[in-house]
């Protein structure tokens, strides 16, 4: 752990420096904590590419950083990229202004959160405006498709800031959080999403062959909640009953 958090006595230059240091460092961190420090943008940029290459670090804790901007900000979304050897655990991250994260900076990080499969907390010291929260959401649960909702965020399971979470994104996490068979989540996800009534899930079957049916049916309803909904699309596809009739006269 290495915490270097209210130096603001080390100018943009120094931290500069020590940044050139941590790059040739062969301590294997897991904690960094640098809030309330004076790193600039061009700083920031600087530990970004450190980070790009630090297998081991778990947390990193950037509160109330003084100097940075919403630019600087959407530079460490970058580090949550598939891209980033990088694979942390907790992100607290925000500035010392009073800055309201715009639609760029919270997309920034949806979009890496996206495909990234390690991330369990993200704090944000701002205001998120409620499309930002609405789109954090649909990165948890892509209802677009079922293979989309299968490639969705499974393991974000706390995001923290300044104004209350809607419904749907608490339900999603909530469900991260407690869920720890991550088949078993994905499984919830797309039954709950995609098979919620016998029109919608027909809709979702008409694409199958015959022989693959039966064994997705039997994946969406392991549980009795979802019984309801494979009478209801046995109903709507009368053929398929036909079909197994046929086959086993």
């Amino acid at each position: 752990m290495l915490n270097l958090s209210d130096n603001r006595s080390i100018s943009s230059w120094g931290w500069k420096e020590f940044f050139r240091l941590l790059m040739d460092s062969e301590i294997p961190l897991e904690e960094l904590n640098l809030s309330r420090s004076c790193i600039d943008d061009v700083g920031a940029a600087m530990l970004v590419n450190v980070l790009r290459h630090m297998f081991t670090l778990q947390s990193l804790i950037l509160r109330g950083i003084i100097g940075i901007t919403e630019e600087g900000l959407c530079m460490f979304a970058d580090v949550l990229k598939p891209s980033s050897a990088l694979r942390l655990k907790n992100l607290y991250i925000g500035s010392f202004h009073s800055l309201s994260m715009d639609d760029v900076v919270i997309y920034s990080y949806a979009d890496a959160l996206a495909n990234n499969t390690s991330l369990e907390v993200l704090e944000f010291g701002l205001y998120v405006p409620k499309d930002g929260l609405e789109r954090l959401a649909d990165v948890l649960c892509d209802t677009s498709s079922p293979m989309a909702t299968y490639h969705s965020n499974h393991a974000l399971q706390e995001f923290i800031c300044k104004r209350d979470l809607p419904p749907r994104l608490t339900s999603l996490l909530k469900a991260n959080k407690l869920v720890t068979n991550k088949a078993e989540l994905i499984r919830l996800k797309i039954a709950g999403f995609h098979f919620i009534d016998g029109d919608c899930s027909a809709k979702v079957f008409e694409s199958m062959s015959v022989p693959i049916i039966p064994s997705a049916l039997s994946w969406i309803g392991r549980d009795r909640d979802q019984y309801t909904m494979m009478h209801a699309v046995l109903q709507s596809m009368p053929w398929l009953i036909e079909s197994a009739t046929n086959s086993n006269a």
